[in-house]
């Protein structure tokens, strides 16, 4: 046997895409898909197959099959039963209903993702109501056997009862050994539903499994329904194909996996009693990159409701002449949502469209060993410290390149104040995917294992409209927010400003002086009724914002989440925003930066650099582009600006142009100024500025490259606090700088390449894989390891393209 088809052949794939291995055996099986492209290959085709099934199933209509006429195909098959038949017909006619059974529990217990609105927000549903209903849907002898039925009790049926099968159904039923049969052993297949609807009715125990067919197996006919679902798909035109996965059409293992499914669901079809739709939903989700991240993307939305991911229009920082722009001003920047945002596009084998990667995100996505404040330091008393360096550019070695860093001071559980948390969570039609609800709740779930017995929690929901699910309660009573959570379901459009002003108001009723009081949003953005422009939306977070109520943005979902609305509101709400796209995200962000995410040291926090002329002539900041800010709004406390969580970290990164190198890809100069002395800057014009140009002469032909001032607010302060650090001397070069500079300068040209940046020069993919794994150093996480598996992705996917 080929290693091909031994790894085909391992039952952990269907487990593993069915969502069945426990969390110790999950974690122990994605090392091993790491570790083994072809597996990692065999869990995708899986995925895919099973997408493919499920978007089949749910173009199909639904038949309803009222009391009256279940009663004539139970009647029927009681008068079958005495009817002789031959033991081929009943092989026959027996593998035909449970091939249409077991397919039937496949969709209903394993990829409850795809399963319709109405079904989805039922509770509970009656497991032979559903059956009977299916195989009138779906098979044709069984509709016919409908009709016969009536015309032996002297009935018409009514010509718009019969369902209507579309053709790619009828090949569906083509694709089993399913010939024809003569009317009365047709009955049987009614026979073998009707004591499942009889128990129903009369509340019996349910009926046994029954053994499976042994004409022809699992795998076989796993292999045919692929072959005509690939068929089907191609005529029907479904939505969402998999063409993300790689050569999945070539696979032909992977009709054996369809047929692992089947046998999975015939080994336990008449035994299993259908969970409510909530409990089902809760079994999909992806503990990394399962059925969620098949989806194919569009990213071409242009507004809520419409489908595409909708990304703010981004436009790379020039080079700026220091003559004439000493200054750079900007808002600090702790989100971290881009970098998750691109690696789902690249592990779903995409190329993130430019606007979707926000440098400045994927650097500070990493954690990185910057000093914190300490006693006797010039930083004591401050909520972080700030430290800079200054080495060679690694992709324009004649630049070089400067490094900001900021680090926040750290707190431990113990330290945390007392937390006043309201979840704000999305329950609209469009959250209905296992990687959106289903894994908000589990989200909220790892938040609540992190927090203590006298923290709060209220849990606000919207759709349609507003509603407070849950009033604030204490950690204390876990069981009774535990099932407020598991209770949620998707359905209906989605008001997003109604649930801000609902989940703000519950938040000021509860307000903890001197704790934290934070409203915790989870969505993918799709705001469509209500307030739903994003100017709209932002104001009403600004003037939230300004009640004492901290917001953390979580986004979740691929295809329609509309990161531009999401990331403006934590923008103006000075809140944080990260992107949750798995359950291991989710430990990150709310359990093992869980005081970073809650808690503000310090807000509206600005940084504005000087560069000295007399060493730098020009300069570029590299990412932070949605951040900047005017020069004036640096010392005007009004303008507001980010926060620094507890033990956050923020990077800037600058490229910088010596005094004697030729500036290349700048703007001209302008002409001298006929009413300015000789030599002026806007620092000179601007009287808003704290310090003229070369007012101080021994600074300005000094070796120092650059002054940092940093300005600061107390989380509950209203005025600002300064900080001021000097750059001086020479910068090292580039192989001597520290491991985390090096691996920051990967991920900052990374990001230049995927956002199809000329100031990256002649720099490729392969040389930022190699800069990367030469810098890793200590990666408790593996994190910095799985972004070297991301530029390796992305280095193939422009190959391919080319």
């Amino acid at each position: 046997m080929s290693t091909t088809e031994d790894t085909w052949d391992d039952p952990r794939i269907t487990a593993y895409v069915m969502n069945e291995l426990s969390p110790t055996e999950a974690a122990q099986f994605e090392v091993e898909l790491k570790a083994q492209p072809e597996l990692a290959r065999a869990v995708a085709e899986a995925q895919a197959v099973a997408k493919r099934l499920a978007g089949f199933y749910q173009e199909a209509p639904t038949a309803t099959l009222d009391a009256a006429r279940r009663e004539v195909i139970s009647d029927a098959a009681v008068a079958a039963k005495a009817s002789p038949r031959s033991s081929s017909d009943y092989s026959s006619k027996r593998l035909a209903v449970w091939a249409i059974a077991a397919s039937i529990l496949m969709i209903a217990i394993a990829l409850p993702l795809w399963m319709s609105p109405r079904i989805r927000t039922a509770s509970s549903f009656n497991a032979a109501d559903e059956l009977a209903e299916s195989a009138t849907a779906f098979d044709e002898p069984t509709a016919e056997l409908h009709e016969q039925a009536v015309s032996q009790r002297g009935q018409s049926s009514a010509p718009d009862q019969r369902p209507r099968l579309k053709s790619s159904q009828r090949r569906l039923d083509a694709s089993a050994p399913m010939s024809t049969p003569p009317a009365a052993p047709a009955a049987d297949s009614a026979a073998d539903f009707a004591p499942a609807a009889a128990s129903a009715r009369t509340a019996a125990p349910a009926p046994t499994a029954a053994p499976a067919p042994a004409v022809a197996s699992s795998r076989a006919r796993g292999r045919r329904l692929k072959k005509n679902v690939d068929s089907d798909m191609e005529s029907y035109a479904m939505p969402g194909s998999d063409a993300g996965v790689e050569g999945f059409e070539e696979s032909p293992a992977a009709g054996e996996r369809v047929g692992d499914l089947l046998e999975i669901v015939e080994g336990n079809s008449m035994e299993l009693a259908p969970e409510p739709a909530k409990q089902q939903m809760a079994r999909s989700i992806p503990r990394t990159l399962s059925l969620g991240k098949s989806v194919e993307m569009n990213d071409q939305g242009t507004g809520p409701g419409s489908p595409g991911d909708k990304f703010a229009p981004l436009a790379d920082n020039e080079f700026r002449r220091v003559a004439e722009h000493p200054l750079s001003t900007l808002s600090i920047d702790v989100d971290t949502a881009s970098y998750a945002k691109v690696r789902s596009y690249l592990q779903s084998n995409q190329l993130p469209r430019p606007d979707a990667v926000r440098i400045e995100e994927m650097i500070n996505y990493f954690p990185y060993d910057y000093p914190s404040p300490s006693a006797g330091q010039e930083d004591a008393g401050a909520p972080f410290a700030a430290a800079m360096t200054a080495t060679t550019c690694p992709w324009k070695p004649q630049h070089q390149l400067v490094r900001v860093g900021l680090q926040a001071q750290r707190l431990t559980d113990e330290e945390r104040p007392q937390c006043n948390l309201v979840f704000l969570i999305d329950t609209s039609g469009s959250m209905s995917q296992p990687n959106k609800l289903p894994l908000v709740i589990e989200g909220m779930k790892v938040l609540l294992d992190q927090l203590r017995v006298d923290d709060r929690v209220a849990i606000v929901v919207y759709a349609g409209s507003s509603g407070l699910v849950l009033d604030s309660t204490p950690v204390e009573e876990r069981q009774k927010i535990l099932r407020s959570l598991t209770q949620l379901k998707s359905g209906g459009s989605t008001n997003g400003g109604a649930g801000l002003q609902l989940a703000y108001e519950t938040a000021r009723e509860n307000f903890i002086q001197d704790g934290v009081n934070r409203v915790i949003l989870c969505s993918d953005g799709d705001f469509n009724v209500g307030m739903t422009g994003t100017d709209a939306l932002v104001r009403e977070a600004r003037t939230q914002a300004k009640s004492g109520v901290d917001l953390t943005v979580l986004g979740f979902g691929m295809g329609n989440h509309n990161d531009a609305m999401m990331e403006k509101i934590s923008n103006d709400a000075e809140g944080n925003y990260a992107f949750v796209d798995t359950i291991a995200e989710a430990h990150k962000v709310l359990a093992d930066q869980l005081t970073g995410t809650l808690v503000t040291v310090a807000k509206d926090v600005k940084i504005q650099i000087e560069f000295n002329p007399a060493a730098v002539s020009a300069f570029r900041l590299i990412g932070y582009e949605n951040r900047l800010l005017a020069k004036e709004d640096f010392n005007d406390d009004t303008k507001d600006a980010g926060e620094i969580g507890a033990g956050h970290q923020v990077t800037a990164l600058y490229e910088v142009v010596p005094v004697g190198v030729e500036v290349e890809s700048i703007a001209p100069p302008v002409d001298p100024l006929k009413y300015q002395a000789a030599g002026a800057t806007e620092s000179a014009l601007d009287p808003g500025t704290e310090t003229p140009p070369n007012s101080d002469a021994e600074a300005s032909l000094s070796t120092e490259t650059l002054t940092l001032k940093l300005r600061y607010k107390q989380p509950q302060g209203t005025e600002s606090q300064l900080m001021t650090r000097v750059l001086d001397g020479s910068p090292i070069p580039f192989e001597q700088a520290d491991g985390d500079l090096r691996f920051a300068s990967s991920v900052a040209a990374f990001g230049m390449l995927l956002r199809e940046s000329s100031f990256v020069g002649t720099w490729t993919f392969d040389d930022v894989r190699q800069l990367a794994e030469n810098s890793i150093g200590p990666d408790p996480h593996g994190l910095r390891a799985e972004f070297v598996e991301l530029v390796e992705k992305a280095e193939s996917l422009t190959v391919s393209e080319q």
